[in-house]
């Protein structure tokens, strides 16, 4: 553009003309919404600037591709009771990153609520609120905190989405996986649609029409010889969540004090070609090991037989017909969650987001096995350029050298390993979220504040190295840490306000010199 043009356009007569289309350019933006990511402050943002008091009003304001992306529930076992015609809604955007659901009548449990999750990309963990919208004239919006105790109810202690696993999804518009809806889900689907365009909420759904597509739950012929398949939003769902989810478990792994004698281990848990992982621990453990592994796969198949025995009962489309077929074994990552219980002292309990409780199903659209160890070994190969070349090999050839190698390296990891203290972590692990004691969140929250001075209790690798180190009254951090957990401590004794019990004073304590002893082998 020319030096003269840009001149032309600053003169006020140009600038009267240009400035309504703008305010009407803007105007369409803020309708329509914005293009940027969804997350839990934009939303507070978008609710606060507009003055929205209820959720038919919010919606509109939300990003068009968000309200692409969604999955329908018409009989729902959350807070938010659904229907047929009034299922609930769960949009979970292009990576489920931010989901946000909500129903559609006045007469359903949990209608003036708006349930959202998000997962925190650098704690990897995930955020359960509520936001309460008024029912009356003259009443204020409630928002809960993070993962409240109303949440916590259901998501878990270590709280996790709840979905259910591949490839059946009871209650769910397109229950199975690649087969058509049933007659009762086409009957409801069709209820739903009739009344769509007029809802005041469910008119703001993008693209509602797929749902009465064939081809959005069994892909045409056309589409498979073309290579274009679409996921139906069960699947997609699931595998952005179960993505997601291996995060979290990494992160939960990677955390553990006692992760680096296990990582071998660990790799070898999550490669099927490798034999069982009772063979990756040290001689004098593995007779031990391979009883209680047995003992330990046996109630988790158990407990999945269950789980998938109760799913077909509330599957409407499953009334009177053939379970459904699985593409391969339901996956339950035995290897991987009896290290992690009886050598890394983690529960497993809530790593699954099966909607049943105690149960072990990990199947998704994807590997998780593949998911997990994608994290884990960029992480374990640092400055092991053999694991690394090995792991590479695989892709070409079988897993035989690999998995020898990761048995090698596993049993001299171990080698110093004691029998009583791999029993002891697994009797241990039910006084742990995470694998860390439950008042360490108290210890972080303190110190990353304005209560305590800086201490990195949440960075497990740092912390681990500055356990032995410092000039504290009582001389290492790790010795001052002790002090300040006993009693002797009086006015002194953390955490502030809070007498804990012997059982959790010994918790903390044997966390923290665990770490101070693998600061100190590395």
């Amino acid at each position: 553009m020319k030096r003269q043009e840009i001149i032309q356009m600053l003169r006020p007569a140009v600038i009267a003309k240009i400035l309504p289309l703008c305010f009407a350019g803007l105007w369409l933006f803020s309708i329509n919404g914005w293009a940027g990511e969804m997350s839990f402050n934009s939303l507070q943002r978008l609710i606060a600037e507009n003055k929205i008091s209820s959720i038919e009003a919010l919606l509109p304001f939300l990003p068009t591709s968000f309200r692409s992306k969604y999955a329908l529930v018409f009989r729902s076992r959350s807070l938010q009771e659904s229907s047929y015609q009034n299922p609930r809604v769960i949009i979970y955007g292009n990576d489920a990153n931010f989901i946000l659901t909500f129903n559609g009548s006045a007469e359903q449990n949990g209608f003036n609520t708006l349930e959202t999750m998000e997962f925190d990309e650098k704690k990897r963990e995930f955020l359960f609120r509520e936001i309460a919208f008024p029912g009356k004239a003259g009443e204020k919006i409630s928002v809960s905190n993070a993962n409240s105790e109303r949440c916590i109810r259901c998501h878990g202690a270590n709280p996790r989405p709840i979905w259910d696993t591949h490839p059946l999804w009871p209650g769910s518009y397109g229950e199975r996986y690649l087969d058509p809806l049933s007659t009762r889900e086409q009957q409801g689907i069709h209820q739903f649609l009739l009344n769509q365009a007029k809802h005041p909420r469910y008119s703001y759904l993008e693209y509602p029409e797929i749902f009465a597509k064939p081809s959005t739950f069994v892909p045409s012929t056309k589409n498979r010889y073309e290579g274009n398949l679409r996921q139906s939003p069960n699947e997609e769902l699931s595998r952005l969540l179960s993505t997601l989810n291996g995060k979290r478990i990494v992160s939960e792994l990677r955390d553990s004090p006692n992760f680096w004698p296990y990582r071998y281990s660990i790799l070898a848990a999550l490669d099927r070609e490798c034999d069982s992982v009772t063979q990756y621990l040290p001689a004098f453990l593995k007779q031990r090991a391979a009883s209680e592994f047995s003992d330990f796969s046996t109630l988790a198949e158990k407990k999945n037989q269950e789980q998938e025995q109760l799913k077909r009962v509330r599957a409407v489309s499953l009334q009177g017909q053939e379970p459904v077929k699985r593409d391969s074994d339901l996956l339950s990552l035995h290897g991987l969650r009896f290290l992690a219980e009886y050598g890394l002292g983690l529960s497993t309990a809530e790593w699954t987001t099966a909607l049943e409780s105690d149960t072990y199903d990990f199947s998704a659209p994807q590997s998780m096995e593949a998911e997990i160890e994608a994290q884990l070994l960029p992480f374990v190969s640092k400055g092991d350029p053999s694991l690394e070349s090995l792991a590479a090999v695989r892709k070409v050839s079988s897993s035989e050298k690999y998995c020898a190698y990761l048995r090698r390296q596993s049993e001299q990891s171990l080698h110093a390993l004691s029998a009583d203290s791999f029993h002891a972590l697994k009797r241990s692990s039910t006084a742990n979220v995470g694998g860390k004691p439950v008042l360490l969140k108290r210890c972080i929250s303190c110190h990353q504040g304005d209560e305590g001075p800086a201490i990195a209790f949440d960075q497990p690798v740092e912390l681990a190295a500055s356990l032995a180190r410092g000039t504290y009254p009582r001389g290492t951090l790790l010795a001052e840490i002790e002090y300040r957990l006993s009693p002797k401590a009086g006015a002194d004794s953390m955490p502030r306000g809070l007498n804990i019990s012997s059982a959790e004073r010994s918790d903390l304590e044997e966390y923290f010199r665990t770490l101070k002893k693998l600061g100190e082998e590395k």
